[in-house]
């Protein structure tokens, strides 16, 4: 788990306080054929792990240039005739904060603290020592987030509400919006020391296996700010509904037959246009207020405007590149060395059972130094051992 302070998706740590007797906890069966877009699970009288009934997702999402505020609430179903304890398992992107969290249980509302990991455990450890139970939301691997619910009262619908911050990937001239609905198989080590020390109880979450569909639906409502004029809105996965408010402003939801969380929501538009633009984004609370500016590169850059770049190429030239794999090398090369900016410099390091360097520090992109370039990578052969580390080690001692 991260600690910096920056990447803060990875050190938030979601802590309920809740005076409630202790049930244990059950564990999520990788074997069940639920979809993962958020499940609440409980034992019932005879041990059996059951899946509390979801009956509806709603999440609205308010997208202010490259961030977005999501905002998911889940209606489950209790269908036990006793008081339980529940695990609540939500995928969430894998750059996403958690900032708030409400549970609702008939009239009963339970809203979580945010605390760092440390601070978190401690919390959780003296309202344990003092006789409390205390829940923990904690995440279990990057993009996994799960909380204990206990003493959830037969019968009564439960309510979560859980909101969080996702910085979106900007590629190609477009931002991206991803909402995960499912949790897909994964690879799981075989448990080592270290590994058993640090998973004490891991999350197993359910799936959804291909060809089954959900039992519940899903609506997903977007409010899009961009800054700038949005070119074009397109998702790879469903069906949308789209209202253009202005150059700059849309609002997206799911087309009605495409409702089902099968697969996850992947979203799409277009910001980048043939020249550079500047937008303003303006927040008001109360008496106080803010403003971003963003400065918008145009799509395509040519190699003259582009910022001057330094470029070291690192090439096996081992025993086991030799034939179709080195000459795949070579082909990229030529292409590469061919397409540097005018203002570029470059360097070569090859290796095999050792480094050797093209010149002692990175060469201006001329002609002269390009034809040297290509000479040093046509002679590669394929023969000799694997020593990487070297032609690292003399590719970061470049000047």
């Amino acid at each position: 788990m991260d600690t910096s302070v920056s990447t803060v998706a990875r050190i938030l740590i979601l802590s309920l306080l809740i005076s409630l007797p202790a049930w244990p906890v059950p564990a999520v069966g990788v074997d069940d054929d639920t979809p993962g877009q958020g499940a609440l699970q409980g034992k019932n009288a005879a041990g059996e792990l059951v899946h509390m009934p979801l009956r509806h997702t709603d999440v609205r999402v308010e997208v202010t240039g490259f961030v977005a505020r999501v905002e998911v609430v889940q209606t489950f179903g209790n269908p036990f005739a006793s008081a339980i304890e529940a695990r609540y398992v939500f995928p969430l992107p894998e750059r996403a904060a958690v900032d708030d969290f409400l549970l609702e249980v008939g009239e009963r509302r339970v809203r979580g603290e945010i605390h760092r990991r440390e601070e978190a455990r401690r919390v959780y450890e003296t309202a344990r020592a003092a006789g409390y139970t205390a829940s923990l939301l904690d995440q279990e691997r990057p993009n996994i987030f799960t909380q204990s619910v206990a003493n959830i009262p037969p019968g009564q619908e439960v309510k979560v509400h859980l909101r969080y911050i996702d910085i979106l990937p900007f590629a190609d001239g477009a931002y991206r919006f991803l909402f995960p609905m499912v949790v897909g198989p994964r690879y799981s080590p075989t448990p080592t020391r270290q590994t058993a020390a640090l998973e004490r109880n891991p999350v197993r979450p359910s799936y959804l296996k291909p060809g089954l569909r959900a039992g519940n639906d899903i609506a997903i409502t977007l409010n899009i700010d961009s800054g700038v004029a949005i070119r074009s809105l397109t998702s790879e996965s469903h069906k949308l509904l789209v209202t253009n408010l202005g150059p700059t402003r849309a609002r997206v939801a799911l087309a009605p037959e495409d409702m089902l969380p099968n697969k996850d929501l992947m979203l799409r538009w277009e910001v980048a246009g043939e020249m550079p633009e500047v937008g303003v984004l303006a927040h008001r609370a109360d008496d106080e207020g803010f403003f971003a500016l963003l400065i918008q590169p145009k799509a395509e850059v040519t190699a003259d405007e582009a910022a001057p770049k330094e470029v070291i190429f690192v090439l096996d030239q081992s025993g086991s590149m030799s034939g179709l794999p080195i000459e795949m090398s070579k082909r990229f090369m030529r292409l590469a060395l061919q397409t540097l900016g005018p203002r570029d410099r470059f360097n070569i390091v090859r290796f095999d059972g050792s480094a050797t360097v093209l010149a002692r520090e990175p060469l201006p992109n001329t002609q002269q130094n390009v034809r040297r370039g290509l000479g040093a990578v046509e002679a590669m052969k394929g023969s000799g051992g694997t020593e990487m580390l070297a032609g690292f080690d003399s590719a970061l001692a470049q000047p």
